[in-house]
């Protein structure tokens, strides 16, 4: 079963009067639900619809149709009653697709009740655990979410001009990005949205591939319906066509960090950080920068007159964090609690613990921590009320919908598998740190690792040895040449880790799907296996399939959900 494609219809449409989001379902084979499946669906609607769903005793029921009408009490349960829902035939030529429409009072709440509602009848089909609860609680949080609304949001009149938040650094720009954008469509914005995985408006990909360059930015911003932009701002673009605006509104600066040093002229971290440091530059009401990064506090002393600095920190004793705020300036951090905590003012208020954001895999994913920490100070200076972002920031989860090859978790055979797109020392050293504290007991650490071709021999070296250092066992495989003679960056990552750890296992396979079954055969139930995917979903699930095909097939419909 595929969803094709969703689209909102905001306003008199074909179908009605009132606003519906319309699906394309393709149901590949899974056209009726028998008797067992549909009593269990029944019962459910009658828990989120009690009194107002009658028990159903029929032969079959057409999973569309039970689509729509789960689809529909999901949003009442969660106080967000739709006016009507149904599903149709697509066309008599194509008796496997079906349109469901639904109507909706919140697009976010509408689409997670979609998801909601595809996965547990998917999962009755396969006969496949579902966690309704956790779901539901999460679909409840979203609802909640939307109906809060922003202080004083930084104005949206803002001469005619879309405001812009920008988002650079060397690691985590399309989290960060893809952060701040789900808390402004959760506050009721119409977003335009650029990351490396392509354009989004208001949430709905127009466009994929990488897209955080010039004219992916300038696409958004000529974009009429476009309420707020959320821009992933990268090193290339910055140096190929420059800026897509003369300035944001607030400019973010997560780190900088040996990366692409010695392309396009840019030869020490004082130049890439001056590459980077234009987006703080060119901020006209603040710079998010971060405090654990001596570069990045560098740029305060570059910012425009009328720019704040905004520092944010792992670390609560920093100690420009901490003189910082001693003078009034505003921030976040991370407490030694685990609680995040943003200051303004000389007043702190302390908003969530980390454990409780599904994207850092129960505190473990430290980046992420630091990412959110990022998104909560842009979305403060903007002029959200913290306690709101918190909220909104508690239901974003990053998996193959929302943030694909990105810190996304997959068990298979017992083993727990992260599928990460980590590219130089610093990425993989923070996401060997967070494999590392989710091992238990006597549990191993193997990594399917690669880096692009274009680094320089130094950078795929001390790659190499800091997977030689973390990994029990390591897979190199090529994926990426970008002008590198074939088995050139296999033997610089190897040659690194084994200068560090000659008596581990270590294998040289080209072939991405291979290097991951290898890896998959070497892990045993219980391990923790990293696979840092430069390629597609398609090549995960392949190189599953090569292991184990019921597995695969049950990720690709994970996946595809």
């Amino acid at each position: 079963m595929k969803l094709l494609n969703s689209r909102f219809l905001r306003g008199p449409n074909i179908f009605g009067m009132e606003p519906c989001f319309v699906t394309v379902v393709d149901l590949e084979g899974y056209r009726t639900v028998g008797v067992e499946a549909l009593q269990s669906a029944a019962d459910l609607l009658q828990m989120l619809m009690p009194g107002r769903f009658p028990p159903v005793f029929i032969d079959e029921c057409e999973v569309p149709r039970l689509l729509a009408r789960l689809t529909f009490a999901a949003q009442v349960w969660v106080g967000n009653p739709a006016a009507f829902c149904y599903a149709v035939a697509f066309a008599p030529s194509a008796p496997e697709l079906y349109r469901l429409l639904c109507g909706y009072q919140h697009e976010a709440v509408a689409e997670e009740a979609l998801r909601f509602s595809v996965g547990f009848v998917m999962a009755i089909l396969d006969q496949q655990p579902f966690d309704v609860d956790g779901r539901l609680d999460h679909l409840k949080k979203i609802a909640d979410a939307s109906a809060l609304t922003p202080a004083t949001v930084f104005p949206l009149n803002n001469n005619g001009r879309i405001p812009v938040v920008a988002v650079t650094g060397t690691n985590g720009k399309t989290t960060t990005t893809l952060l701040i954008s789900h808390v402004l469509r959760a506050c009721g914005l119409r977003t335009g949205t650029t990351t490396t995985q392509g354009i989004y408006i208001d949430g709905q990909c127009v466009k994929t591939g990488d897209c955080s360059g010039y004219w992916s930015a300038r696409r958004v911003l000529s974009n009429s319906t476009v309420q707020v932009a959320a821009l992933e701002t990268a090193r290339g673009g910055i140096l190929k066509r420059g800026l897509a605006f003369d300035y944001c509104d607030v400019g973010v600066v997560l780190n900088v960090s040996s990366d692409h040093l010695g392309l396009d002229g840019i030869e020490t971290l004082q130049d890439l950080a001056h590459v980077k440091g234009l987006v703080a530059r060119c901020a006209r009401a603040a710079a998010v920068l971060n405090a654990d990064d001596a570069l990045c506090v560098l740029m305060r002393d570059t910012l425009a007159p009328d720019c704040k600095a905004v520092f944010f920190a792992m670390d609560p004793r920093n100690p420009v964090l901490v003189e910082h705020l001693r003078n009034g300036g505003a921030g976040a951090f991370l407490n030694d609690d685990g609680w995040l905590v943003w200051c303004h003012g000389g007043e702190c208020s302390t908003l969530i613990r980390a454990v409780d954001l599904p994207f850092t895999m129960q505190g473990h994913a430290r980046y992420n921590i630091a990412n959110a920490l990022a998104a909560l100070a842009a979305m403060c200076c903007i002029g959200f009320e913290p306690a709101a972002i918190a909220l909104s920031l508690t239901c974003f989860i990053s998996n193959a919908q929302s943030n694909p090859l990105r810190g996304n978790l997959f068990e298979v055979d017992g083993v727990q598998l992260i599928v990460d797109y980590a590219h130089n020392a610093v990425a993989y050293r923070a996401l060997c740190e967070m494999a590392q504290s989710m091992r238990q007991g006597s549990a191993r650490l193997l990594g399917v690792v690669t880096a692009p071709g274009d680094r320089r021999s130094e950078d795929l070296y001390e790659t190499g040895q800091v997977c030689g250092q973390s990994f029990d066992e390591l897979v190199v495989y090529e994926h990426d040449p970008r002008g590198r003679s074939t088995g050139g960056i296999a033997s610089e990552i190897l040659r690194g880790a084994r200068s560090i750890a000659p008596n581990k296992l270590m294998h040289g396979e080209p072939r991405i799907r291979h290097a991951l079954w290898l890896g998959l055969t070497a892990a045993k139930a219980g391990d923790v296996l990293v696979f840092t995917c430069a390629g597609t979903f398609e090549d995960l699930v392949e190189g599953i399939r090569l292991k184990n095909p019921a597995e695969a097939d049950r990720i690709a419909r994970e996946v595809s959900a």
